[in-house]
């Protein structure tokens, strides 16, 4: 049996999202701005249809990557968070 220390895997959880995920999520969204701003600027020339819909297209596969990460990384939180709670129940039982 390993021996995992799960506040550091809380920990990490909370980071990763901090510092990967809401960075994910915030370019994605700039991205989509982006896309915005092309149409408005050139006018819906074709030169704007294909930029504005390729970062679309990008935005979209980040907010899909970043959904997936977060999907996964909160079920390892919850996971770790469930262990160190029966953790300390039966510590506390022994007590």
């Amino acid at each position: 049996m390993v021996d995992i220390d799960l506040d550091t895997v809380i920990s990490f959880c909370d980071k990763f999202e901090k510092e990967y995920l809401e960075v994910l999520r915030e370019n994605a969204g700039r991205l989509k701005g982006a896309a915005s701003n092309v149409t408005e600027t050139l006018k819906g020339t074709q030169m704007a249809t294909k930029s504005s819909v390729k970062l679309e297209m990008i935005a979209d596969a980040l907010y899909k990557a970043t959904q997936t990460g977060e999907e996964r990384i909160l079920e390892l939180k919850k996971r770790a968070q469930r262990e160190l709670d029966e953790k300390e129940r039966i510590e506390g039982r022994i007590r």
